[in-house]
């Protein structure tokens, strides 16, 4: 696993392709459950790839992370909730915390608890 990759615009460009398909062959476009499955294969890219380096950090990152949610707080906050529940996100957030220092579930967990009323 590396910490950062290379950043390349038509590599980001299929990735994204390529999730927006998979969340899409799982759930009806654009619900939370859509966002969440998502936001895991986007998670799982970055723990599995490395971040892009055009980001200087992870936290720096999640400023492209948290618009690819639903923007309105209910939709947003189930699909943090389905993102924690996830059996991939463990995984996930052992090998960010590893990669960059950064908690991402306690990230989500005070989103939830602070921003979205949960």
């Amino acid at each position: 696993m590396s910490k950062f990759r290379k950043h390349d615009i038509e590599q980001a460009r299929r990735e994204a392709e390529d999730n927006r398909e998979a969340a899409s062959a799982l759930h009806p476009a654009h619900t939370p459950a859509w966002h969440g499955e998502y936001a895991i294969r986007k998670l799982q890219d970055v723990a599995n790839l490395g971040l892009m380096d055009c980001y200087e950090s992870f936290e720096r990152s999640l400023a492209d992370f948290y618009p690819d949610l639903p923007w309105n707080p209910e939709g947003m906050a189930e699909a943090v909730r389905l993102i924690l529940a996830d059996a991939r996100f463990p995984a996930i957030r052992d090998q960010i915390l590893a990669l960059h220092g950064f908690d991402l579930g306690a990230e989500l967990e005070a989103a939830l608890r602070d921003n979205l009323g949960a």
